[in-house]
């Protein structure tokens, strides 16, 4: 009974302080105990239970030392096993992630490149070289933030198990020489201030920023792109 009411307490304890700790926000509906976590507990519970029973029969020790004994490896086993399950979880969200990028570009008609070389920026422009800055380096971009883009502020560190998302370049033209692609990423300053020539492999190219941008970012730009620029973007995947 003393071990598996301990194996119980390692179990429950940590989850309980997490749906305590903060509460559902909005749409997300988080559940700790499931039905199949409740019926591996209680089995596991029952099986410390009798092993630390045969170990202990008969020999006089009071209920203190035999719950902390009982806590010991359990405690432990429960970590790795809730570690194991957040791991798995956070890799499905993950490939959900991916396969509603596939599904939103297929939609909307964007072509998806395999991953390639990495991009490099181009040598400075004559005008460069003499002094003069680039358009998008002496003025600030100001436009509207597509619907649904707003940064996640983070508060404090995060020291849990994170899914790092992809991010991607969108490509919006392509140039048969340096010079057309400098040329065409100044025709597109109006509309994409960071839009930006750049070097990718043996071709030349020009993308809407150096930066790259996050599934839904950059689905979101290359909607843009064809419906005010008709353009014919595609997203590369960065390094």
């Amino acid at each position: 009974m003393i071990g598996a009411f301990a194996v119980l307490a390692a179990g429950t304890i940590p989850r309980l302080v997490a749906a305590l700790g903060e509460p559902n926000a909005g749409t997300v509906v988080l559940v700790g105990f499931t039905d199949g976590y409740v019926q591996v507990m209680v089995v596991f519970a029952v099986m410390v239970g009798v092993v630390l029973m045969i170990f202990e029969w008969g020999v006089p020790k009071p209920p203190r030392d035999s719950f902390m004994a009982a806590l010991g490896i359990p405690a432990v086993l429960v970590g790795a096993f809730n570690t194991a399950v957040l791991t798995r979880q956070v890799e499905s969200i993950g490939q959900a992630a991916d396969q509603a990028l596939h599904l939103g570009a297929g939609t909307l008609n964007v072509p998806i490149e395999p991953r390639g070389p990495s991009i490099e920026p181009l040598t400075p422009a004559a005008s460069e070289k003499s002094g003069v800055l680039p358009r998008h380096l002496l003025v600030t971009p100001a436009y509207a933030q597509a619907t649904g883009l707003a940064q996640v502020t983070q508060q404090g560190p995060n020291v849990g198990i994170q899914y790092r998302a992809p991010r991607y370049y969108v490509i919006l033209s392509r140039a048969q020489s340096e010079n057309e692609a400098r040329e065409k990423a100044r025709a597109l300053h109006k509309t994409f201030p960071e839009a930006e020539a750049v070097k990718r492999g043996n071709e030349y190219i020009v993308v809407e920023s150096r930066e790259p941008r996050l599934p839904s970012q950059a689905l979101a730009i290359a909607a843009r792109a064809k419906q005010q620029g008709n353009l014919l973007p595609s997203l590369a995947p960065a390094q």
